[in-house]
């Protein structure tokens, strides 16, 4: 009689498939149709910061479930929760932002619970103002990027990445982000 029972490995994949197949996510926005030269010089800045830190040799990157799970077990030289990528987005935009008529600041949605994420979210002050962002987030000129998710420079406008979290703890809050030091050195 061949008894099957499940292995760790298993139970590995397993989890790695249920993640997979899990979520039915909002596709991200492509941004090039809309760009205005301010935006444009962000989303390269925002690629450049993405490209980059994957090809960091001090540290390994991660991202997405699987990356955290990687990141909270090495711990060390591994990173790549969503708010070591918030920072590091965050930083490579800072430098340029400030040339065009855009705003960053970050953006959190289940703070506190176990689906807790972070973001940078970019904006015109000109053409949406502060205190509209989240009351208004189908507007078409408030953008998210996340690299967090693939690894890869997504961007979404502010409506459909509201729509991510599977489980929503608690509603999306506007976040300012220091970048005198990293996330990671903080701990």
């Amino acid at each position: 009689m061949n008894a099957y029972f499940l292995t760790l490995k298993h139970l590995f994949w397993l989890f790695v498939f249920s993640l997979v197949i899990s979520g039915c996510t909002p596709p991200p926005v492509n941004v090039k149709h809309e760009m205005t030269p301010g935006l444009a010089v962000i989303v390269r800045a925002y690629e450049n910061a993405v490209h980059q830190t994957r090809q960091d040799k001090d540290k390994l990157w991660h991202h997405g479930r699987l990356g955290n799970v990687v990141v909270n077990i090495k711990g060390d030289r591994h990173l790549g929760l969503c708010y070591h990528w918030q920072w590091q987005v965050y930083r490579a935009v800072q430098s340029v932002i400030k040339r065009t008529r855009w705003r960053a600041l970050g953006i959190a949605i289940n703070e506190g619970g176990f689906y807790e994420h972070h973001a940078v979210l970019v904006y015109r002050p000109d053409r949406t103002r502060f205190e509209d962002i989240l009351e208004k987030p189908y507007k078409t000129d408030i953008y998210i990027l996340d690299p967090w998710g693939s690894g890869k420079p997504l961007i979404y406008n502010l409506g459909n990445w509201l729509k991510l979290p599977v489980t929503l703890e608690s509603p999306a809050r506007l976040t300012q982000i220091k970048i005198s030091t990293p996330p990671w050195k903080i701990l």
